[in-house]
C-alpha cells in the first residue's frame, strides 16, 4: 500500500473531523442531559467509534451498521485506484461504486436512494471524505490501523455487518 497522504483540503471532510463537529451537536440535541447511544452507518459507523474514543463522557454505547472501517484483503488492494476513480470522475464513479455494493435482492429505492445521494454530492467532497477514511494520516478504516483505534474505545459496542 503507499503512503498515506496529506491534504489539507481533506480535513474538513474526513470522519475524524466529523467527530469533532458531532460532540456540540450532541450536546445540544441532548440538551447536555449525558451521554447518548450513538448510531452510524457506513462512514457513520466511523464516525460514531472516533466519537466515543475521543468523547467518551457523550457516548453510553455505539451501533455502527456496516462501518467504514476494517477494510482487508481486496478491499484495501482496490482503496488507491479507488480514490483515483473518485478524484477523476466523482460522483459519477461514487454512484458505481455504491450501486454495485447492493445485493441483487435489495429493494430498488433503497440502490436509487444511495445513488441519488453520491450524485448530488461534490466529486472533491467524494475524494476527500474517502482519502479522510482511508489514506489519510491517521485514517482508521483499513483493518490493522482501526483494530488498534478502536482497542481504544471504552465503551460497549455493536457492530452489526450485512456482508
Amino acid at each position: 500500500m503507499q503512503a498515506p497522504l496529506s491534504r489539507a483540503t481533506s480535513a474538513a471532510a474526513n470522519a475524524a473531523n466529523a467527530a469533532k463537529q458531532a460532540r456540540p451537536a450532541v450536546r445540544q440535541i441532548t440538551g447536555g442531559l449525558g451521554p447518548v447511544v450513538a448510531v452510524g452507518h457506513s462512514m457513520g459507523g466511523q464516525v460514531v467509534n472516533l466519537l466515543a474514543v475521543r468523547h467518551p463522557a457523550r457516548v453510553r454505547s455505539v451501533v455502527a451498521l456496516d462501518p467504514a472501517h476494517g477494510a482487508h484483503g481486496a478491499e484495501v488492494d482496490g482503496i488507491w485506484a479507488r480514490l483515483a476513480a473518485y478524484r477523476e470522475h466523482g460522483a459519477r464513479a461514487a454512484a458505481e461504486f455504491v450501486s454495485a455494493a447492493f445485493a441483487p435482492g435489495a429493494p430498488p429505492g433503497l440502490r436509487t436512494a444511495h445513488v441519488r445521494t453520491m450524485l448530488g454530492t461534490l466529486g472533491h467532497v467524494i475524494a476527500q471524505a474517502y482519502a479522510g477514511m482511508y489514506t489519510d494520516r491517521g485514517a482508521v478504516g483499513v483493518r490493522p490501523h482501526s483494530e488498534a483505534y478502536l482497542r481504544l474505545r471504552t465503551r460497549p459496542a455493536l457492530t452489526v455487518w450485512t456482508s
